[in-house]
């Protein structure tokens, strides 16, 4: 999203910054995941709230929520405060449609930043537009590249359950309040999938 000076606001990133800051919202955070407690819908929605009013007070007309929202409870956050407190953001849903088998290949092979102020994003995989152009380091920053601690086969697998379990509930919210959904072919090359995504957001034709 750096090529259209879109912010990515990431729901992963976010929890790692507030429980490395220890704000309130991490210390709670914090609490719920040593207590083997899922953080509340409230709570996320919370933290993207606090995050969403900096931006906009900021200036920031384009955000792109990564992870968020992922249960109906954090759609009706979402769409609530979007409709309500004058950040002024326009909501666009998109649905990324791909085989289960390519999601698992990829995120088997994704790689991650290391230094928690980049957090940049690559693959391993020969064919993939996203390999680093030096094996192993972060083309941004050079700290080194590596695999997410969650990224496990099992884990991959259990992760694109929960997912399927939520997002049919998900869509017949946005059915419901009449929040039209745009549906993307993700099977592609990252190019393809970026140029297709630009254009059906409205910023080519």
């Amino acid at each position: 999203m750096a090529q259209l000076g879109w912010v990515q606001v990431s729901t992963g990133n976010l929890c790692r910054w507030h429980i490395a800051e220890r704000t309130e919202i991490g210390l709670e955070i914090d609490f719920a995941i040593k207590s083997g407690k899922l953080v509340s819908d409230d709570l996320i929605s919370s933290m993207v709230a606090e995050k969403l009013h900096r931006l906009a007070a900021a200036g920031e007309q384009n955000v792109i929520l990564d992870g968020y929202p992922r249960t109906v409870p954090q759609a009706k956050n979402l769409y609530d405060m979007l409709e309500n407190d004058g950040t002024r953001y326009l909501l666009r849903v998109v649905l990324f449609e791909i085989d289960r088998d390519e999601v698992v290949a990829r995120l088997a092979s994704r790689l991650v930043c290391s230094n928690s102020a980049c957090q940049a994003v690559y693959s391993s995989r020969f064919e993939s537009g996203l390999r680093p152009k030096a094996a192993g380091s972060c083309d941004r920053c050079g700290a080194p590249l590596v695999p997410r601690k969650d990224d496990l086969a099992d884990t991959i697998v259990a992760r694109i359950d929960a997912y399927e379990k939520h997002v049919a509930p998900l869509l017949a919210f946005y059915a419901q309040v009449g929040q039209r959904v745009l549906r993307l072919d993700a099977a592609k090359a990252a190019p393809e999938v970026f140029a297709a995504f630009k254009k059906i957001v409205g910023l080519q034709d």
